[in-house]
């Protein structure tokens, strides 16, 4: 494991810790994790929560203090099987066919990467989710004011006052994708701020920002943008123009290249080449971080 990954992984496993007591918990039930368990459906049902509705703004006061930091233990546990499957997912494609096209193993690194930032993001109070018509319809029936204004609303995003135990929830007006990192960046790959000799973190970080405020020139591209542009726009990069523009993320996905070591090199690189190889580069750091910290945490 590269330092990077274990720099990220230390501050996951520090924030797992701070959940851990702030639940009042020694651990959780890892082995069969259910969904009801979870941050949303704890939202939804438990009536230790009271849900106030007001201005198209939802709020939820823990008046346990703990439910809430429970439920985000079992979405980290819940989110690591679906990490772990992606990842088996795209090994399975690299194993099966060495010489294979990079488009479906981008795409699936992508996914895996993009997994993590969801599930780093949570822990660190970044919420991002979604209720259906029922769920909607249940928080209004809950809430404690006669406010009807998220009616027709679905998705929201919003953080956790942990001083107080309370959810503020807005609509979502950003796209999932683009706030899962664009929230990476607002917290663990802040840690440059730290040191700022590790330019490993300060190329994740300009990949991320760069696609976010520089809207003009040659820029780096936003993950999704990248992921975009593989699966959907240039049918090319199926055939020979992705192998040749993959070359460097199917030698770091086969650990030909060491990932951190081309993120010190790449501070300046903002080609179609090494757009499509930061996704690999995500993908390693993020996985072996994410994975790390679930194992020396939640499995001892």
């Amino acid at each position: 494991m590269g330092r990077v990954s274990s720099i990220i992984a230390s501050e996951i496993e520090s924030r797992l810790v701070f959940l851990l007591n702030k639940a009042d918990v020694d651990g959780i039930n890892i082995e069969r994790p259910s969904i009801n368990d979870g941050l949303k459906m704890t939202l939804v049902r438990d009536q230790a929560l009271e849900v106030n509705i007001s201005s198209e703004k939802l709020y939820f006061n823990d008046t346990t203090g703990s439910s809430i930091y429970e439920a985000l233990l079992y979405d980290y546990a819940m989110g690591h099987y679906r990490r772990t499957k992606q990842n088996e997912n795209l090994l399975q494609l690299i194993n099966n066919n060495p010489n294979c096209n990079p488009v479906w193993p981008l795409v699936t690194a992508y996914y895996c990467a993009f997994f993590c930032a969801i599930d780093i993001g949570r822990i660190f109070n970044k919420i991002n989710i979604n209720f259906d018509k029922e769920q909607i319809e249940e928080l209004n029936r809950r809430s404690r004011s006669n406010d009807k204004t998220i009616s027709s609303q679905r998705g929201f995003l919003g953080e956790i006052d942990e001083t107080n135990n309370v959810i503020s929830l807005s609509s979502n007006q950003e796209k999932p994708h683009a706030y899962a990192w664009f929230q990476l960046e607002s917290t663990i790959l802040n840690l440059v701020n730290k040191n700022r000799k590790w330019d490993e973190l300060k190329t994740m970080r300009s990949i991320i920002k760069g696609s976010k405020y520089n809207n003009s020139g040659n820029r780096w591209l936003n993950l999704s943008d990248t992921r975009n542009k593989w699966n959907y726009t240039d049918p090319l990069l199926f055939h020979e123009k992705g192998d040749n523009l993959g070359g460097d993320f199917m030698k770091i996905i086969k650990n030909e290249i060491n990932a951190e070591e081309w993120l010190v090199a790449a501070k300046t690189k903002t080609d179609d080449m090494s757009n499509a190889t930061s996704v690999a580069c995500f993908y390693k750091i993020l996985y072996e971080a994410t994975t790390k910290a679930y194992n020396n945490i939640l499995t001892g």
